[in-house]
């Protein structure tokens, strides 16, 4: 169960009274609530996503459910819509909407609520996309499943598959800095660059650029972790990184996914739309990420060295 817990004071650079989203191992791996969003005009967004109902059928009278869906950015609720959804177990499809238009280019937290159900309100973090994209994509992940099924402002839905007339219409190639990042020293053996690689899987939509689609399914190369290190992530491992954190970089590659294929998914993960902080309380470890040019970057520390050299 997620909780909302609100920290007042300055908290890790967390502003006053904000709500700080305590989570569990394990949890953001299946949420019960992911959304993606897509710009159609300046204030014309559609949000596809998918939603577990299970917890509400219980207080529905009726074939439907009306939700409240409200938009958190750093200065508070700034956004909310109701609208309808079918009595299902579960739930996925396009909603269309007017939003302001300053939300293009932020990360922010929707919540997701059934005003007749006692609690039970759900949480997502997205990005509201700057470019304007006639066609979105419906999946409920960045990693996509080919065909990749495309829907139209007019509700006509569409496969595509690369090479297709309709794809090279639709997207265009990625150029993916997959460099290993320069992570510190917990998490690297050798301050040796390495070359840039730019790879043939990688796609964005066209007039989109700030959200790439990861459409390999291959194994990712794995990182050498240090000379005498006996530590050798699974290839599951590897798959579940890949699968979790990949942005702009491929997840294993990704800063938070270095972190977990050294150390796991953190016991205990707490978050805001801008600030992500895992903490390891057996361990005595803490790692804070902050939401930076597409990614989630490490805020670096030197107390790291000395703690890869006790491994």
């Amino acid at each position: 169960m997620r909780r909302a817990v609100p920290f007042l004071g300055v908290v890790w650079g967390v502003s006053w009274g904000q709500a700080i989203w305590v989570e569990k191992a394990g949890e953001h791996s299946a949420p019960s609530f992911s959304a993606q969003v897509y710009r159609l005009s300046a204030e014309r967004w559609v949000l596809f996503f998918k939603v577990n109902l299970a917890p509400w059928l219980p207080y529905v009278f009726d074939t439907t459910l009306s939700v409240r869906l409200q938009v958190q950015t750093k200065e508070g609720i700034i956004a909310e819509t109701l609208f309808t959804l079918p009595a299902a177990p579960e739930w996925s499809g396009s909603i269309e909407g007017h939003f302001p238009e300053r939300l293009a280019g932020q990360m922010t937290i929707l919540y997701l609520s059934f005003p007749d159900a006692p609690g039970g309100v759900y949480h997502a973090r997205v990005f509201w996309r700057s470019g304007y994209t006639p066609i979105w994509v419906e999946a409920t992940s960045t990693i996509l499943d080919l065909p990749v099924r495309l829907r139209t402002q007019s509700g006509e839905t569409k496969l595509a598959m690369p090479g297709d007339s309709l794809w090279n219409l639709v997207f265009s190639p990625a150029k993916v800095d997959t460099t290993i990042p320069p992570l510190p020293y917990v998490l690297r053996s050798s301050k040796k660059s390495r070359l840039r690689v730019e790879i043939g899987c990688a796609w964005h939509l066209r007039g989109d650029t700030s959200t790439v689609f990861w459409t390999c399914r291959e194994a990712p190369l794995p990182y050498a972790p240090s000379k005498g290190s006996s530590f050798t992530p699974s290839p599951s491992e590897w798959n579940t990184a890949y699968r979790l954190f990949s942005d702009i970089k491929p997840g294993e590659r990704s800063d938070r996914g270095m972190v977990y294929l050294f150390y796991g998914l953190p016991p205990v993960r707490l978050h805001t739309p801008y600030q992500e902080i895992w903490v390891y309380p057996e361990a005595g470890l803490s790692f804070h990420f902050v939401w930076k040019g597409g990614t989630w970057e490490l805020i670096r520390r030197l107390e790291y060295q000395s703690i890869w050299h006790r491994r």
